[in-house]
């Protein structure tokens, strides 16, 4: 997994609705469905009192990539 150095234009947007809270990165498989199972989380951005990504990105020691075929 290559770790994101800064977040995307969309994890920004998402980023506005969660004060106070994380804007997870998941496997592309995942996205927009109500769940996603923990090892298809790469990660996280946490997020500010006003809906403003902070700090690193931190990544999941239990996200499992799939294999590239």
């Amino acid at each position: 997994m290559k770790i994101p150095t800064e977040p995307s234009e969309e994890a920004k947007k998402e980023a506005s609705k969660y004060p106070n809270g994380y804007v997870y990165v998941i496997d592309s498989e995942y996205e927009g469905k109500e769940e996603a199972p923990p090892e298809v989380i790469s990660g996280a951005w946490q997020v500010d009192e006003n809906g403003r990504i902070v700090g690193s990105f931190i990544p999941n020691p239990n996200y499992r990539a799939k294999p590239q075929i």
